[in-house]
């Protein structure tokens, strides 16, 4: 058989399978999804859960965002103050060593 007999024959066979499976699969799971009549027709009227007063969530939010840009800003510093105090160190024991050499060319 050659490949193009495999495909369209393979094709066939899906398409009528798709055709004839899937409507009475859909068809069995119809009664699936309906949702019946109610218990009870009494709903509460008076306040069940409580109001979620997202207007002082908002407040809060506001307050702990402030003082974790703080903290992160706090910690960019603490973490640039060595290399800073480092690179200093650096430039400083480099001009020193350019006027013991005599390089006063590089001592800009």
């Amino acid at each position: 058989m050659s490949s193009f007999k495999k495909s369209f024959f393979t094709l066939a066979a899906l398409t009528c399978a798709s055709t004839t499976i899937a409507p009475q699969i859909a068809h069995a799971q119809s009664g699936i999804y309906s949702a019946g009549e109610p218990e009870s027709y009494n709903l509460p009227t008076q306040e069940v859960f409580g109001f979620p007063d997202i207007y002082q969530r908002q407040l809060n939010y506001r307050d702990h965002a402030i003082k974790l840009r703080e903290q992160i800003k706090e910690r960019q510093e603490n973490f640039q103050a060595p290399a800073l105090e480092a690179r200093t160190k650096y430039e400083q024991d480099l001009k020193n060593l350019n006027n013991i050499r005599g390089d006063h060319k590089y001592n800009q």
